[in-house]
């Protein structure tokens, strides 16, 4: 499927991405508390490794989900935006959701060492931190985005980028520091961008 087929799903999209965040959380805790036993010291079920490994996958679709977001805001066709800051911004949340998928493998299978877990980390932190900055000066410039709703954004992105700048020096272990509240800005930012792009049933890009 070319890409530009997803055009216009950017709003549904953006709402899937707190929606599945919620789901895949109350996903964990039900797998977690059906598959270990009420015993102190008892082992989880056999299938919970299996559940596990259904459980990144909702993660990757959550980081996919917001891909496709980034793809329809790079196609919005306005003078504003049509400026190579848009790339810049998409190429940046291209890294991100690579790097996380590879992330997710490697928690799968155990691929890789401490080294390229760290690189990984930064990859995912400073690229979604990229997109976040990016595309919300670029939607302010193009005022398609409100007042508010891009400042929440940037923020957001801020403190990705601080997440990715500690894990370049050496302080990985507070990264979740300014990843957490990002993360939380990150899903209060996609669900508004959702109602703000219409939330309208998705129409096909010209062939």
């Amino acid at each position: 499927m070319r890409l530009d087929k997803l055009r216009g799903y950017g709003p549904w999209f953006a709402f899937a991405v707190p929606f599945l965040f919620l789901f895949s959380m109350g996903f964990i805790f039900g797998v977690t508390v059906l598959a270990f036993p009420a015993e102190p010291g008892g082992q989880p079920a056999s299938w919970f490794g299996d559940a596990v490994a259904v459980w990144l996958i909702l993660w990757a679709l959550i980081v996919l989900a917001g891909l496709v977001v980034a793809i329809d805001l790079e196609w919005i066709e306005h003078p504003r935006t049509n400026t190579p800051m848009s790339y810049v911004g998409l190429a940046g949340m291209a890294v991100s959701t690579l790097a996380f998928i590879f992330f997710l493998a490697d928690g799968i299978f155990n691929l890789t060492d401490q080294i390229v877990f760290l690189t990984d980390a930064f990859l995912v932190f400073a690229g979604i931190g990229v997109y976040l900055v990016v595309m919300n000066l670029v939607g302010m410039r193009a005022g398609l985005l409100g007042r508010i709703l891009p400042w929440i954004g940037i923020v957001a992105g801020s403190l990705f980028l601080v997440a990715a700048l500690l894990v370049v020096v050496g302080l990985a272990d507070g990264a979740g520091l300014a990843f957490f509240p990002g993360w939380a800005l990150y899903l209060g930012w996609s669900l508004w961008l959702g109602f703000r792009l219409g939330g309208k049933a998705p129409v096909s890009a010209p062939a």
